[in-house]
């Protein structure tokens, strides 16, 4: 992290170049006035505690229970803090605080800069080079203040000394807890660094200690997590995808095995709907062989019979299904989901693909079945479909209930190319819906270009809500037509009832109606006839003049 020192006195231009970079003008120009305003704040109560100048490069530390390093660098006049804020690429309060450091105090440091620069360079010019280096490193191997102090010194990692990931995060979410909701700005990327260099470094039963301490801790926090942008359940996924492949490295005997198996287990049923599908996808794949298949079989079932959410136990049952298809059991794995598919969209699609496979006669029988238990669902409606070959009467038959069903125009698109009679399959569709549903029994036949149709079943359903609905769409087509129907209805309903509240949706129906082109005369007309009508309503009559 920290450069190599320099062998020469700093350039005048460095001089310069620091004066210009770190100008309080310049800093402000990089942040909004708040983060400056901060960094400015935490400058003048002597937070930077310390700051060295290198060439080029100046490093800083604050003080404080937090402790963070600042790097600047003039060669591509970059800022870098390893606070939270500063790792997502945004300009926080400590790096303004150290620029105007380095701005206020630039003389005194350039000539300590100076200083240790000729020192050093007169003194390791007595000193044998090999004597010096063995003389360092007997010193670094038996002192270990020594040891740690020049690990500091020169901005390296011990790898003598890697923290434990779960006591690292026991603390980051114990400091957090104390301070409310946990909120996206604890640093994990220090556990995730730790279990990447155990990995590097060929330590797999470490790495995968660390990658389940994560998953453990972000999932047993979650309710007590705002994570509006999903970071930490990024994370968690994550990883668990890294667990998985570290135990698939690390090859651990049986019993550490269904040890990884049951902690994982353990968190798909306690964690939330995005995040078990993750969970099953690790647990397929920390078993590879029959023997360890049918071990996680167990303890699965011994899962699926415990009280866990239900996408808990889609994710389970998935797992299950594998195992069994894996295992060479496909027909246990069509009757298992032949009970459970119904739990989930993903598992009934599955179950749909291997009856197809494994019975087709079966999966003919079933697909109606399966179809309707999701019947919002158009994948599956699709998969279901997909089952009966072309010509099968019962293709028109599944697909004519999907689409009255749910009201998805996709089964009516799907249905167009299996008719051998389009028109009477629609006059079939109208019957069917004109009464529950005369919309869409309308929307039907302006989809398919069938206005006429369209006009006489709006005249049909003869409904205000209707003749509002279809008006911009069907009015301009059927003028005088479609305004006859309409303001008959509403003549209908301004004699049902009184009162203020009747006599505005009077209105507001009367207001449509005025909207409808070339109809102006027999607008007047048609007021004519309601005020003829009920002279003697005076609300009515009122709201008749205001149009």
């Amino acid at each position: 992290m920290a450069p190599g020192p320099r062998q020469s006195v700093p350039e005048e231009s460095d001089r310069a170049t620091w004066y210009r970079f770190t100008h309080p003008s310049l800093v402000r120009q990089q942040c909004t006035r708040g983060v400056y305003n901060q960094g400015a704040k935490y400058y003048k109560g002597n937070r930077i505690a310390s700051v060295r100048l290198d060439g080029g490069m100046a490093e800083a530390k604050t003080s404080g229970a937090q402790k963070y390093d600042i790097l600047l660098s003039l060669d591509d006049e970059a800022v870098r803090c390893t606070c939270p804020y500063g790792q997502y690429g945004w300009f926080c309060k400590h790096m303004v605080a150290t620029m105007l450091y380095v701005h206020h105090n630039l003389e005194e440091l350039l000539e300590r800069e100076q200083r240790r620069i000729k020192a050093v360079d007169r003194f390791l010019a007595t000193l044998p080079a090999e004597r010096t280096l063995g003389f360092l490193a007997a010193k670094l191997k038996h002192d270990g203040g020594m040891y740690a102090e020049f690990i500091e010194e020169m901005g390296l990692r011990d790898p003598s000394a890697r923290p434990d990931p779960i006591r690292l995060l026991g603390r980051m979410y114990q400091d957090a807890l104390a301070r409310g909701r946990i909120r996206s700005n604890l640093n994990l990327d220090e556990v995730f660094d730790i279990a990447r260099d155990c990995r590097e470094d060929g330590e797999h039963a470490e790495a995968t200690g660390a990658y389940l301490a994560l998953a453990s801790a972000i999932t047993e926090h979650m309710g007590s997590t705002e994570d509006p942008d999903g970071f930490y359940a990024d994370c968690t996924i994550e990883a668990v995808q890294h667990l998985a492949e570290s135990v698939a490295r690390e090859g651990p005997d049986p019993q550490k095995k269904a040890e990884y198996v049951s902690r994982v287990l353990g968190l798909c049923a306690a964690s939330d709907g995005r995040l078990a599908p993750h969970y099953a996808d690790a647990l397929e794949t920390m078993c590879g062989n029959a023997q360890e298949m049918e071990q996680m079989e167990g303890m699965v079932n011994e899962a699926l019979r415990s009280d866990i959410p239900r996408h808990s136990m889609a994710a389970l049952a998935r797992v299950k299904a594998h195992i069994l298809e894996e295992t060479g059991r496909r027909g246990q794995a069509v009757r298992f989901l032949s009970e459970a598919y119904h739990i989930d969209e993903g598992l009934c699609l599955r179950y749909m693909r291997m009856l197809l496979h494994e019975d087709p006669a079966h999966a003919r029988r079933a697909a109606r079945e399966a179809a309707a238990a999701f019947p919002g669902s158009v994948a599956v409606g699709r998969a279901a479909l997909e089952i009966f070959e072309a010509g099968d009467p019962d293709y028109m038959n599944t697909a004519r209930q999907l689409f009255l069903d749910t009201g998805e125009w996709t089964y009516l698109d799907m249905m167009k190319g299996h008719s051998p009679d389009w028109w009477a399959e629609l006059r079939r569709l109208r019957d069917a819906m004109i009464r529950p549903d005369a919309g869409r029994v309308v929307e039907m036949y302006m989809r398919e270009g069938m206005y006429g149709d369209a006009m006489e079943a709006v005249e049909a359903a003869d409904t205000l809500d209707i003749y509002h609905e279809f008006r911009p769409r069907l009015a301009r087509r059927y003028g005088a037509r479609y305004f006859g129907a309409y303001g008959r209805k509403i003549l209908e309903f301004a004699a049902s009832r009184t009162g203020r509240d009747h006599y505005s949706k009077v209105k507001d129906h009367l207001v449509w109606l005025r909207e409808i082109p070339g109809c102006g005369e027999a607008f007047d007309t048609l007021l004519g006839d309601m005020r003829a009508a009920h002279p003697g309503r005076r609300l009515l009559l009122k709201t008749v003049s205001d149009l």
